[in-house]
């Protein structure tokens, strides 16, 4: 069973649990359901690309006003509905289109 990582934040939590689905940052003004938006974070912080990593990655939030803290998605791939490609040699890999999430 592979398992992926995704790195975001929790400022993301609602949109993510609640749509059941995670998608590029440039998705978000255009689906039809859901939030409109999404906070990046410096490990995925590209417009039409979800970066996951084959390794459960460690990083920090910048400091700001609002409570916000490091979280991390873990994706089953083996479930996994969304086409990924392994684009370094140190496990990192991209996804172009929403990635839904099974909660079990």
């Amino acid at each position: 069973m592979k398992k992926l990582y995704i790195p975001t934040c929790t400022l993301n939590f609602n949109n993510i649990i609640s749509s059941e689905s995670i998608s590029p940052c440039a998705f978000y003004p255009r689906r039809g359901y859901g939030y409109k938006s999404i906070d990046k974070v410096e490990l995925n912080n590209f417009n039409n690309i979800i970066l996951l990593y084959d390794k459960f990655p460690y990083f920090d939030i910048a400091e700001s006003q609002i409570e916000n803290y490091p979280m991390v998605i873990e994706v089953n791939m083996d479930s996994c509905n969304a086409k990924v490609k392994k684009v370094s040699a140190k496990g990192i890999y991209a996804c172009s289109e929403t990635i839904y999430l099974n909660p079990f």
